[in-house]
């Protein structure tokens, strides 16, 4: 395969750029030659090659050996460094775009948990006051039939016990809803605060 004077000077150029990466390097023609990545090419057209750079003052010579000039390896350096910017600006926008639909999803728990809180505590702290009036004040009403006829006091007794044991009962059942309406809103508030938590954390 035929090797063009541009692939040539272009591989010299590479060669000579590569191995002073790390610092300056003097090498000679024979170096640079077995460095080429193609065998079609004779030393003695490297050696051209490398005299016609020197020339054009891309290339300096000293003692029989080359190195890059200052400029050229500038442009080189430029020039390698100019497709990965290019790659790097065109992974940008893609890591953008994945990003930006999760930004998106928020949580609007926010707008019924606390009126729902607010009505259970209310009605909770209604039924909390109504069975503690009921158990602390409960009312002597005994039945009127009783009164209206001669009764013993035995009878009397009994029935006033029966009215009381019910009301009594009453207000229990009502202090266990206000307890079951109180749980309810703690793990309602414990819920909501871990659901936020957790989008927080996301």
């Amino acid at each position: 395969m035929h090797v063009s004077k541009k692939e040539l000077e272009e591989a010299v150029l590479a060669v000579l750029y590569d191995k002073s990466q790390d610092r300056p390097l003097w090498v000679n023609a024979s170096e640079v030659y077995w460095s080429l990545p193609f065998a079609e090419v004779s030393e003695g057209e490297v050696a051209g090659m490398l005299a016609w750079l020197v020339e054009e003052r891309r290339v300096e010579l000293y003692l029989g050996k080359y190195q890059l000039s200052k400029d050229e390896q500038i442009r080189l350096k430029a020039q390698r460094q100019e497709p990965l910017d290019e790659e790097r600006q065109e992974a940008l926008p893609i890591k953008h775009e994945v990003e930006k639909p999760e930004r998106q999803v928020k949580p609007s728990a926010k707008s019924y948990h606390a009126p729902l809180l607010l009505a259970i505590f209310f009605l909770g702290l209604f039924l909390g006051g109504l069975s503690w009036s009921i158990l602390t004040s409960v009312p002597l009403q005994p039945n009127v039939d009783l009164l209206l006829h001669p009764v013993s006091l035995e009878e009397l007794r009994a029935e006033l016990e029966i009215v009381q044991d019910k009301q009594r009962l009453q207000g229990y059942l009502l202090l266990l809803l206000w307890v079951i309406l109180l749980a309810v809103g703690i793990y309602s508030y414990y819920v909501r605060k871990r659901s936020e938590n957790g989008h927080n954390q996301s």
